[in-house]
């Protein structure tokens, strides 16, 4: 069925928060989903992880123009930026990426980081990204006062707006997102 690449902060309590994540993945998606936690702790970890994966979700500290790693001590390290991503390959069998690292899809809609992944990932992809600071343990995950936030790319574009998510979603809900708008935009 595939195999999906759950991209964590490298502290403990993110790992754990990030296994559940990806088993909430795979149970939706169904039998026969691989799931593997990674902590990609620059762009290079990053690259590996994603270039091996049919869906990811990104678990990471974020701003719309970079993700950051959280160390065990608390420190946070840089992982990449939009430039960095840029510079990044296609992945086309990578399908679904779902990003609960906060504001990545935040200020301008070309400059983010949730958009310039898009444009890596398969042609049918997508990136559902949040433009607010994201909070969730590891169930669902949304604004902190339920703001409207989420929404998705396809191929550098924004074609899926706040006003079509709830202020919450579950991984099953960004799968099923996935699935119902998956040949819309072809």
């Amino acid at each position: 069925m595939g195999r999906i690449a759950v991209l964590s902060c490298s502290h403990y309590a993110w790992i754990e928060s990030s296994r559940a994540m990806g088993e909430n993945l795979a149970y939706a998606i169904g039998y026969g989903t691989e799931m593997h936690v990674h902590t990609p702790v620059d762009k290079k970890g990053l690259l590996a992880c994603l270039n091996v994966a049919n869906y990811a979700i990104i678990h990471t500290h974020g701003a719309p123009d970079r993700l950051i790693d959280q160390r065990e001590d608390n420190s946070q390290k840089l992982i990449t930026t939009v430039s960095g991503v840029k510079e990044f390959p296609e992945f086309p069998s990578l399908r679904l990426i779902i990003m609960t690292a906060c504001s990545t899809a935040g200020g301008e809609n070309d400059k983010n980081i949730a958009c310039e992944l898009s444009k890596h990932i398969a042609k049918d992809g997508l990136v559902i990204a949040n433009r607010h600071v994201v909070y969730g343990a590891n169930y669902d995950f949304g604004e902190k006062n339920g703001k409207l936030g989420w929404v998705a790319y396809r191929n550098g574009n924004l074609v899926l707006t706040e006003d079509k998510f709830p202020a919450y979603i579950t991984m099953a809900d960004g799968y099923n997102t996935f699935l119902n708008y998956s040949t819309v935009f072809d």
